[in-house]
């Protein structure tokens, strides 16, 4: 094997790990676990056994809140196991189950809970501005749900591609999220589609800072895309040790 099909190599496997790890970053936030824990469902006859019991118990008692909350968290988690649009069937579900708070007065935190799943049901089907308006409704309930606003953040960011906005809601939650490197993370994707790379590079320093595990990833990737955007890589790369503050003016 010659030198430089093995650096080749080298250099793939490292992309490879760097989208493996790299990955986390880009995730939107998800929540898996719900108030009515269900049993661990490992294939689909678990699946369509667990939802025929379900839809029983609500064919008997419309009214029965805990068996829906479980149906819509079965649909909702384990939706890949379905043969049919199990995303649509647990939208309905969390449609009446926000519908039934409501009218009872519950917990508007609990309420913006049930928009934050509608909200990533509607992602999941491809329903981008559907799914930013489902996230603005649920603030209505809870105006300080930092969750909601990231979502919101991410998909004009990801999906939408409307940066402008994208800053306009990452900036909302700078506070509740400054211990988070995901935030800057994707703050810096922000900037960076911008071209304001001076901005992008000091808020990958940030998640270095906070990430120590995975600054390497981050470095071989975005951070190394800035700087060469710059044309400064070289310089950074050599000072990598040294706060990226101290290279570059940002504001």
């Amino acid at each position: 094997m010659t030198i430089g099909r093995a650096l080749s190599y080298i250099v793939i496997f490292l992309a490879l790990i760097g989208i493996a790890i790299g990955a986390g970053y880009w995730a939107i936030y998800r929540v898996t676990t719900n108030e009515n824990p269900i049993p661990k469902i490992t294939n689909a006859e678990e699946f369509k056994a667990e939802r025929q019991e379900l839809e029983a118990i609500l064919a008997k008692d419309p009214d029965d809140m805990k068996a829906r909350q479980e149906l819509a968290s079965l649909l909702y988690n384990f939706y890949t196991f379905a043969q049919d649009d199990a995303l649509s069937a647990a939208d309905a579900q969390y449609k009446k189950i926000a519908s039934a708070m409501i009218s009872d007065k519950d917990d508007n935190g609990e309420i913006a809970k049930i928009y934050f799943h509608r909200g990533n049901i509607a992602r999941e089907l491809k329903s981008f501005a559907g799914a930013v308006t489902i996230y603005e409704d649920g603030l209505k309930y809870d105006q300080t749900n930092a969750t909601l606003k990231y979502n919101i953040a991410y998909t004009y960011l990801n999906d939408l591609k409307d940066y402008k906005l994208a800053e306009k809601w990452m900036d909302s939650i700078g506070d509740q999220m400054k211990n988070d490197p995901a935030f800057y993370y994707n703050l810096a994707r922000i900037y960076f589609e911008q071209k304001r790379y001076g901005e992008a590079a000091a808020r990958l320093d940030k998640v270095m800072e906070i990430d120590p595990a995975n600054a390497e990833t981050v470095r071989n990737d975005l951070y190394r895309r800035t700087m060469e955007a710059m044309g400064q890589y070289v310089k950074a790369n050599q000072q990598k040790n040294s706060p990226i503050e101290a290279q570059l003016e940002v504001k």
